[in-house]
């Protein structure tokens, strides 16, 4: 049903109302209060605060800031202490969760992807969708043939992709992916079934671990990291250990890579601080 334009430029107001408050009230309010004693926010670092391992921070919540909220550079707001000459630095994996899900499944056209120096998402989105990779690669600087259209339904395609491939391995349901992606239920079961259907190793790799969580009642990392579903006497039950089993495999393991990498990066900034 089209909504008649009046009505989308008020919700159009509205949705920005909500995001604004959600700015002022999660982000602006919360600094202002914890670096009212030195203008500086003194975060504190949890090592067991996931049931997967990731690193997690409180007071505040440093993990969860947006780029972008209501129009607003909420990053923007932190700056470094110009008397010590600091400077931030974002560092990252690319890909990390598609490289760790590769290596359980030992999918063939993934591996190559990887080797191949693809960009996965990307290489997700042609595949499915049936376009040029280089047109998904080139979203940002367009090849000659590529017209303004053509690249916002490039972008939007990549971004129903990944959330799509994500939603899967974090064991999230064809509802909640389809809400995610802001499509219908069918479209979003469609996108599913076209990712199974070109990727098989993506549903063998979710229908083992659902296997060894039911064995067994926990599954194991490449780390040797495991966690335990004890309860799983009802169908519910079952299917949300189950999800988080798919979750943690994935997840802890890409958590225990990017701690390794920070234990290393200390040394690291500590002898270029001296």
């Amino acid at each position: 049903k089209k909504i008649p334009v009046r009505e989308s430029l008020f919700l159009d107001r509205l949705f920005l109302y909500k995001k604004s408050l959600k700015a002022r009230d999660t982000f602006l309010r919360n600094l202002r209060i914890l670096s009212k004693r030195d203008g500086k926010v003194h975060t504190s670092f949890h090592l067991n605060g996931t049931g997967t391992g990731r690193l997690s921070s409180s007071d505040m919540n440093l993990q969860n800031i947006p780029k972008m909220l209501a129009g607003y550079n909420i990053k923007k707001l932190f700056i470094t202490d110009n008397q010590q000459k600091l400077v931030f630095v974002n560092a990252d994996y690319k890909g990390a969760e598609v490289r760790v899900f590769t290596a359980y499944a030992r999918d063939p056209a993934l591996i190559k992807a990887l080797n191949d120096g693809l960009d996965m998402h990307s290489f997700f989105a042609a595949t499915v969708f049936k376009r040029p990779y280089e047109d998904y690669n080139a979203r940002d600087e367009p090849l000659p043939h590529m017209s303004e259209d053509y690249c916002k339904l490039l972008n939007r395609e990549r971004t129903q992709i990944k959330r799509v491939v994500f939603g899967i391995l974090y064991g999230a349901g064809p509802k909640k992916i389809a809400e995610q992606i802001g499509v219908s239920d069918e479209e979003g079961q469609k996108l599913i079934d076209m990712l199974f259907e070109m990727f098989p190793a993506i549903r063998d790799y979710i229908d083992e671990v659902k296997y060894l969580v039911s064995r067994d009642g926990y599954v194991d990392t490449i780390f040797g990291r495991r966690r335990r579903f004890p309860l799983m006497a009802t169908s519910r039950h079952r299917s949300r250990a189950e999800r988080q089993a798919c979750n943690f495999k994935i997840q802890s393991t890409s958590s225990d890579i990017v701690i390794a990498q920070l234990i290393e990066m200390h040394d690291v900034i500590n002898s270029n601080q001296t």
